[in-house]
């Protein structure tokens, strides 16, 4: 009888290999699973400042539209939620006197600055409340 050395064919994967394996693409797909709420939290939050870019835009229009004398100073708009929006928002406006030098004034002068500032929650838990200001400065002339 000759001597014939066995040899074993090992080209297959051994059962902890295996294991192993899947562990490993385990913990990947569950991190990549923990990341989609962080971006879809990202985009409703910038669906939130869009809109309330909008809202602040809206106002202010609706402001330069009026003619100067009628644009009072002090708060045209106290804090309040916006009418004809989620209710999540909410607005303020308020008209300050400028002198010459856009300084704050007690007097009109001529120059008005008008401040709306939208407020919305944060689409991110545990943030605070957000907002959005937005100035615009009209003069008499």
């Amino acid at each position: 009888m000759t001597s014939q050395s066995k040899t074993k064919n090992n080209s297959g994967f051994t059962l902890i290999e295996i294991m192993v394996s899947v562990i490993i693409v385990t913990i990947a797909l569950l991190a990549i699973i923990k990341i989609f709420p962080l971006g879809i939290n990202a985009n409703v939050s910038s669906e939130r400042a869009t809109v309330a870019n909008g809202l602040a835009q809206d106002k202010i229009e609706e402001m330069i539209s009026l003619p100067y004398s009628e644009l009072t100073e002090g708060t045209i708009e106290a804090r309040h939620k916006v009418p004809d929006s989620t209710s999540i928002y909410e607005r303020e406006t308020i008209i300050n006197y400028l002198d010459g030098d856009l300084q704050p004034s007690v007097t009109d002068q001529g120059i008005k600055k008008i401040t709306t500032t939208i407020y919305w929650p944060s689409a991110i838990a545990g943030l605070d409340a957000r907002s959005f200001t937005l100035n615009t400065i009209i003069s008499q002339h």
